[in-house]
């Protein structure tokens, strides 16, 4: 059984390691949409410069990953998910701060391993989700996800 204290740690056996691995899937799974829906979307919307920013990033979306959205709508939507995915990205990323400081101990160490775990959970819902998109969403699922 795995112990409360084992996953706060990250404790370094595959069965902590999986879990925490999923638990982290699970919360980014649901904080990058409500984030997105909750919090970026008014307020980017209410932003004088918003019709700008959504035209500038379908055009990135476009050219760099060739994504090409039917409205400016669905564009105005996946950007504000992109501005979730990048905090969940940056989260990660501070977590192993200390870390790289050459901060030493079992917080600090426990830490690093949460932002590695972070990223490998983003990654394994990310997966899970693009595979529903690919397998269940019809045209407008295999449209977010072109191939390269």
């Amino acid at each position: 059984m795995i112990s409360a204290q084992s996953l706060i740690y990250a404790d370094g056996t595959v069965e902590t390691q999986l879990v925490l691995a999923a638990i982290w899937a699970c919360i980014w799974f649901f904080f990058v949409k409500a984030s997105s829906k909750l919090f970026f979307e008014p307020l980017v919307a209410s932003m004088p410069w918003c019709e700008q920013w959504t035209s500038l990033n379908g055009k990135t979306f476009k050219t760099s990953f060739g994504i090409d959205f039917k409205s400016s709508k669905e564009v105005f939507e996946f950007a504000c998910l992109f501005l979730a995915i990048l905090c969940q990205h940056a989260f990660g990323g501070a977590l192993c701060i200390p870390s790289v400081l050459g901060w030493r101990g079992r917080v600090v160490d426990a830490m690093a391993c949460h932002g590695a775990l972070c990223e490998a959970g983003w990654e394994l819902q990310d997966a899970m989700e693009r595979i529903c998109q690919l397998v269940f969403g019809g045209e407008a699922g295999r449209a977010k996800n072109p191939k390269p």
